[in-house]
């Protein structure tokens, strides 16, 4: 069954020679990015924590506690906010079930003459909806 999991954890912003800018979540081992500008580290932070989150959801393991903002130590030429990412994990025994819709007549007819797949039509409509990505 599919789970979706707000995260959001402090990340530590520092500024490297070259105008580079590197990312680090202390809470999260091994987690370290980094970026051309601070609004490309930002994104590249929000990737790294969505695919971090969804392989430790997968594996079935525990995520760590976030800091506090305040309490992360960091140097001057760095800084610390907070990255927050939506992810969308699957239980390793996710399975489909069958569900029955009901619709026209003439737009089943439609949709069938054009070769559209319903099921699929109905999860990429249904992940819309609920702000799922993948």
């Amino acid at each position: 069954m599919s789970k979706i999991h707000d995260v959001i954890y402090p990340a530590i912003f520092t500024e490297e020679e070259g105008g580079l800018w590197s990312v680090e979540f202390p809470d999260i081992k091994n987690a370290v990015t980094q970026g051309d500008s601070v609004e490309d580290a930002y994104r590249m932070a929000v990737e790294l924590l969505s695919a971090m989150v969804y392989d430790d959801i997968k594996a079935g393991k525990e995520l760590p506690k976030p800091s506090q903002v305040g309490e992360v130590p960091h140097a001057d030429n760095e800084f610390v906010t907070l990255v927050s990412s939506r992810v969308a994990a699957v239980s390793a025994s996710e399975s489909y079930v069958r569900v029955n819709c009901t619709l026209p007549e003439w737009m089943k007819a439609e949709a069938a003459a054009a070769n559209i797949d319903f099921s699929k039509t109905l999860q990429e409509g249904l992940r819309e909806k609920l702000g799922i990505d993948r």
